[in-house]
């Protein structure tokens, strides 16, 4: 199969690149002013090609819940 990257796709690896600790959903949401469901399943489609990875940290949401830190796998996938 065939991985494409759209520019929704590379706006998340823009972001993740400027963010080396990693970021949350939710601050990539705020970042790139992204609705959820498309940030969440864009984000899931990097995951699954390979290029964003859960870094194995936490950070706290604006509600006080733990999220997971999401951040490029490797460093040539940035643009």
């Amino acid at each position: 199969m065939e991985s494409r990257r759209s520019p929704l796709h590379e706006q998340i690896i823009a972001f993740l690149s400027a963010q080396p600790q990693g970021a949350t959903d939710e601050a990539m949401q705020d970042g790139l002013g992204m609705a959820q469901n498309t940030q969440r399943p864009r984000r899931r489609e990097l995951e699954q090609q390979g290029i964003v990875e859960a870094s194995g940290q936490t950070a706290l949401t604006r509600a006080g819940r733990k999220a997971v830190l999401w951040r490029l796998k490797d460093r040539k996938a940035a643009p």
